[in-house]
């Protein structure tokens, strides 16, 4: 059995006609490309961290009264702000992302407010550890 090469491509365009692509080269790579979310939104507040998927599929329809399988990402922290869980449907079903930090915390806002929608730069700062929120804190994540 001969070994494959599994990529994945970011679609870097909120135009794109469809949600996801799939192409096998001849050489046998293989690629998929899954949309960019819509929206980004986060649960500011503590999340249990031993929520799994499902768990927090409710919590988005429920708490947040949004659809989970609308292209949106949906982020949220535990208590210990060590680790981040992402919820995203990319037309097929869901992906759960999960990082995690490794000496500090994730900046995190502390409000029982109902979700935030944040910019997708603004979330790469939050993954990245620079407290958008506060000031410009960077943390050493793990990879």
């Amino acid at each position: 059995m001969g070994s494959q090469q599994h990529r994945i491509n970011y679609s870097k365009s909120l135009n794109s006609d469809t949600n996801a692509g799939v192409f096998v080269g001849s050489s046998g790579e293989y690629s998929r490309t899954i949309a960019k979310p819509s929206e980004i939104w986060i649960r500011p507040g503590a999340t249990d961290g031993r929520k799994g998927l499902s768990s927090l599929i409710a919590m988005i329809i429920i708490d947040q009264n949004m659809k989970p399988d609308n292209g949106s990402l949906y982020v949220f922290c535990n208590k210990g702000r060590k680790r981040l869980k992402m919820v995203f449907f990319d037309g097929e079903g869901f992906w759960l992302l999960v990082r995690e930090a490794r000496e500090k915390r994730f900046p995190w806002p502390d409000t029982d407010s109902e979700a935030m929608k944040i910019k997708e730069g603004e979330l790469l700062m939050l993954i990245d550890g620079i407290d958008f929120f506060r000031s410009g804190t960077m943390l050493k994540l793990a990879r």
